[in-house]
């Protein structure tokens, strides 16, 4: 961020692990912003859209052997 560059990093802090991604702001005087997510709810996401995932191309494997 000190540098005004684009990033993102995992850090701990209360004891919870959290993910940070950053970026400068255009049009300002060095000001960059960052947002911040715990790293289990970031995976408890992630899951949930590769179980999403995984029961549209289940579904899709067997589309594709009834017309087979």
């Amino acid at each position: 961020m000190i540098n005004g560059k684009s990033g993102f990093g995992k850090y701990t802090y209360g004891g919870i692990d959290k993910l940070m991604a950053y970026t400068p702001v255009n049009n300002t005087n060095g000001w960059s912003i960052a947002v911040t997510m715990g790293y289990d709810e970031f995976m408890e996401s992630s899951n949930a859209a590769m179980k999403a995932l995984l029961i549209i191309l289940r579904e899709d494997i067997w589309i594709l052997h009834l017309l087979g």
